[in-house]
C-alpha cells in the first residue's frame, strides 16, 4: 500500500507542470517552428521544438523539463497512441495554414459576413466543425470560448488568429470574446474604424463583469488611436472620438478597489495627445495619489517613466 502511494506521488511528480501535461490538455502554442506535433510522445517533442525557437529561457525551461515529459509520455503511451489514432496530431500548423490561405474570407471577421456568404461546401464544413466542436467541448459557450483562446494565443499572426476568432463567432454569435478578438485584430491591422464598431459590440455582449475594465480600456485606445487619424483634418470630429475614449476610461475607473492602472495610463495618454497636458498630469497626480494610499507602504508608480520626461517637457508638474 505504501510503494503504492509513492508511485502515485511519483507520478503526480512527474505530470505536474510538464509538457506533456500541456500539450495533452491544451493546445500548445503553434507560432513557433512546431509543423507538427504527434500526440504520441508530444511534451517530448514539444521540448524539442521548444529548444530550437523559443528563446533563452523557454529553451531552458524545456530542457530542464525534457526528461520528466520523457518519462510521463512513455507512461501514457497507450493512450496517446489511441488519441494519435483518434484525433491525429495536436498542433498542425500546415492544415491551419492550408485553410486559411484557401479562402480570403477567412482573414475578414465573421468570414465577411453580411457581403460574404458561405457557399454550399463551407455550410457543410461548418456544419461539420461545429458539431465536432461542441462534441469535445460540452457546449457551444464553451467551444467558442476556446476558439476565442486560440485566437488570443495567435494574436501575433494577425490572420491565422482572425481564423480563429471566426471559428468562435460560428460557434456562438453572440460571445463577446470573438467580437473582442476581431476589434484587436483589425485594430493591428490598421483598421481602426471598423475595430471601433467591434469593440461597442463586444462592450454590448458582454457577460463576465471581470473583463470589463480592460475590454473598455481597449476600447479607449481604438477611440483614441482613431481620433489622432483623423485629428489633422477634422479637429471637431476627433475630439468627439477622444471625448468617448476618455468616457471609456472613466467607466473603467468606476470602481476604484483594486485601482486599474491601465485605465489612468490611457486616460493620461488621451490627454496628452490632445494637447490637454494640465489634464494629463491631474490624472497622473489622482493615480499616484489613489495607489499610494492603496498599496501603502510600498511605493508604486503606475505611470512609465518615458511617458512622465516627455510630458514634463511639455509643461512641468
Amino acid at each position: 500500500m505504501r510503494n503504492n502511494y509513492i508511485t502515485l506521488l511519483l507520478l503526480v511528480f512527474l505530470l505536474i507542470g510538464c509538457a506533456t501535461v500541456s500539450t495533452q490538455t491544451t493546445d500548445p502554442n503553434c507560432t513557433h517552428n512546431c509543423s507538427n506535433i504527434s500526440q504520441i510522445y508530444s511534451g517530448t517533442a514539444y521540448n524539442f521544438c521548444c529548444m530550437a525557437s523559443c528563446g533563452s529561457v523557454g529553451s531552458s525551461f524545456a530542457t530542464l523539463d525534457l526528461p520528466l515529459s520523457l518519462i510521463a509520455d512513455t507512461i501514457i503511451l497507450p493512450f496517446t497512441i489511441y488519441r494519435q489514432i483518434s484525433k491525429g496530431s495536436i498542433c498542425n500548423v500546415t492544415e491551419i495554414n492550408n485553410k486559411v490561405l484557401s479562402d480570403p474570407s477567412n482573414f475578414a471577421p465573421m468570414f465577411g459576413y453580411p457581403d460574404i456568404q458561405r457557399n454550399k461546401e463551407q455550410k457543410i464544413s461548418d456544419k461539420k466543425f461545429i458539431s465536432e466542436a461542441i462534441k469535445n467541448a460540452g457546449t457551444a459557450k464553451k467551444a467558442s470560448d476556446k476558439y476565442a483562446e486560440k485566437g488570443w494565443r495567435l494574436s501575433k499572426s494577425y490572420d491565422k488568429a482572425m481564423y480563429r476568432f471566426n471559428q468562435s463567432w460560428l460557434l456562438d454569435k453572440n460571445n463577446y470574446k470573438a467580437f473582442w478578438g476581431f476589434a484587436a485584430i483589425s485594430l493591428k491591422k490598421g483598421k481602426t474604424r471598423e475595430s471601433i464598431i467591434f469593440y461597442e459590440k463586444s462592450i454590448a455582449l458582454l457577460d463576465d463583469e471581470k473583463q470589463r475594465k480592460r475590454l473598455l480600456v481597449d476600447a479607449a485606445k481604438a477611440y483614441a488611436a482613431y481620433g489622432e487619424e483623423i485629428m489633422p483634418n477634422n479637429i471637431e470630429e476627433a475630439n468627439k472620438y477622444y471625448t468617448r475614449a476618455i468616457s471609456l476610461t472613466n467607466e473603467s475607473l468606476d470602481d476604484k478597489n483594486p485601482p486599474y492602472a491601465p485605465a489612468f495610463r490611457v486616460k493620461a495618454l488621451i490627454y496628452y495627445k490632445q494637447g490637454l497636458y494640465e489634464n494629463s498630469w491631474e490624472v497622473v497626480k489622482t493615480a499616484r495619489k489613489i495607489f499610494s494610499a492603496f498599496y501603502a507602504p510600498y511605493d508604486y508608480d503606475p505611470f512609465d517613466e518615458a511617458f512622465i520626461i516627455n510630458l514634463s517637457e511639455k509643461i512641468s508638474e
